[in-house]
């Protein structure tokens, strides 16, 4: 059985792949999806999660 905290980070990792291939519909499409849930405990853990892997990306990227 598939844990919350596995489906946490398949998620974000599917999203930050989108992020990074540039595929904004497809990324905006992800996150309807979890916001379509309307468990907000998961939708703060996948949003949370995403924000911080986006993020240090970025400070990487401007090294």
């Amino acid at each position: 059985m598939e844990t919350v905290e596995s489906k946490v980070a398949e998620r974000v990792e599917t999203m930050v792949e989108l992020w990074k291939e540039d595929s904004m519909v497809e990324l905006a499409y992800t996150i309807s999806c979890v916001y379509s849930s309307l468990d907000m405990r998961y939708i703060s853990a996948v949003m949370t999660e995403f924000k911080r892997r986006t993020e240090t990306a970025l400070s990487e990227e401007n090294k």
